[in-house]
């Protein structure tokens, strides 16, 4: 049985993918004219259209991943495996970029590397048609593109470098010349970029039996485990004995950690996080672990931590003490307000540590008979700088205000921090629209602006 199972879901780096396949595109459809060859382009050529000839017996098999039959037996080995939504994502995804690429082909009509250059070694069968842009750099890509998010790391690693071989080949054949392969792949990117930003791609949670094996091997009597409702990664795990345990598990197939949508983040705050969730899922444990023990020695109110381990293909766990509570959002305006107070404290002790949180929002506490809960230090900071505590406060004040509003949500940031807290907060709400901030703080930046103007006036 497969520990992770799959949920459909939109990703912004899709929307990345697509924004940059067409600017790649574009950029690489620039120097391509019908009369001559860029000098750079053509000594590109001249590199792979050089090499040997008897590397022709091992490139032609992987070239053929760009044939417009590697569609239908994509679609059959995905069917084959009983995953009838990578074979849509195949079929529409090499369909779309066989017939864009005879449009673009069309359009450019940009001839052969022979057309242009003399001296071109032709291997195989010869090209017939136009060049630009390649089809089988964009069939093979968008293949790729839409197949990677339902394969394993190595999987996807292997895929890639076929795509990689793919290009190479075309060019080293004398089919195409260099920019015909880069247009081809953009395309190809973009396209199945696109299939994932419409329909949705896999993103892995861990079944509840494979939860319940993992405990089990991590020593834990395990009576009966159930889903907590969120994203899927959390359970609540009651053992022979009555206790009650709360699981978090971290999947090395997670999309946030991936590479691009992690420069798209950097690129996109000013205030750049170092979160811990790019790490290893290892990694991310023991992060999440220790700075959660940090926490309750600086006497916050944190769930304490039990075990943490991996298992599968390094995927890790956290294992703490269940806390009988509700999360902040679901126990309605009233009770909010009556545990702000301690709230905040819970939250000075942490600052005070010189720990930010970095995800400070209501989703995050959880309120019990005793008081309120931080939860979730997986992109907490030790040592943090003045602007990571800032940008807690100014999260949690966005987050309250869309449970009691801006003016109850300042004044008991205000009660609890003082007046000299709240100047800092200005700039993460006046930048929110163009920074990395949380959704919580771009929806309520007007309200709170207001409401921090008019404060900040007065002192």
């Amino acid at each position: 049985m497969r520990p992770f199972v799959s949920d459909l879901r939109r990703h912004p780096a899709d929307a990345v993918r697509v924004v940059l396949g067409l600017a790649l595109f574009g950029l690489s459809a620039i120097p391509v004219g019908k009369e001559e060859v860029p000098t750079l382009e053509a000594d590109a050529f001249r590199f792979f259209n050089d090499l040997p000839d008897f590397l022709f017996a091992v490139i032609w098999p992987v070239m053929q991943l760009g044939n417009v039959v590697m569609v239908p037996v994509l679609v059959a080995v995905a069917m084959a495996f009983r995953r009838p939504r990578m074979g849509l994502d195949l079929l529409l995804a090499g369909g779309i970029s066989y017939v864009m690429a005879k449009v673009a082909k069309g359009y450019f009509e940009r001839g052969r590397p022979d057309v242009f250059l003399d001296g071109v070694h032709l291997r195989g069968a010869p090209a017939e048609g136009l060049g630009f842009v390649s089809g089988h750099a964009a069939l093979s890509v968008a293949l790729i593109t839409a197949a990677a998010p339902w394969l394993g790391r190595r999987g996807r690693r292997l895929a890639w470098g076929a795509a990689l071989l793919v290009l190479a080949s075309r060019v080293y054949v004398g089919a195409h010349l260099p920019l015909d392969v880069v247009g081809g792949a953009a395309l190809g990117w973009t396209i199945g970029a696109a299939v994932h930003l419409v329909l949705g791609a896999p993103a892995p949670r861990l079944s509840t039996e494979a939860a319940g094996r993992v405990l089990r091997t991590m020593g834990y009597a395990v009576a009966s485990v159930s889903p907590v409702p969120g994203d899927g990664h959390h359970f609540l795990v009651v053992t022979n004995g009555g206790e009650r345990l709360h699981v978090t598990a971290v999947s090395r197939e997670h999309r946030d950690t991936d590479l691009l949508h992690r420069g798209w983040r950097r690129l996109l705050s000013r205030w750049v996080r170092e979160r811990a969730e790019f790490a290893s899922p290892r990694q991310q444990v023991d992060h999440r672990a220790a700075l959660a023990l940090l926490a309750r020695n600086a006497g916050v109110r944190v769930p304490e931590v039990v075990a943490v381990g991996t298992f599968g293909n390094g995927a890790g766990v956290v294992v703490g003490r269940h806390v009988d509570g509700e999360r902040l959002p679901l126990i309605g305006p009233d009770r909010v307000r009556a545990v702000l107070p301690d709230l905040w404290r819970q939250v000075a002790r942490l600052h005070g540590a010189r720990i930010a949180h970095g995800d400070l929002r209501a989703s995050n506490v959880i309120v019990d008979d005793g008081g309120a809960w931080l939860l979730d230090f997986t992109a907490a900071t030790a040592g943090a700088e003045e602007v990571r505590l800032t940008q807690d406060v100014a999260e949690l004040v966005a987050s309250l205000t869309e449970l009691v509003g801006a003016e109850e949500a300042v004044a008991s940031a205000r009660a609890a921090l003082g007046a000299d807290a709240l100047a800092p907060l200005l700039p993460f709400f006046e930048r929110a629209r163009v920074s990395g901030e949380s959704r919580e703080v771009r929806r309520t930046r007007a309200e709170v602006l207001a409401v921090l103007s008019n404060e900040c006036s007065r002192t």
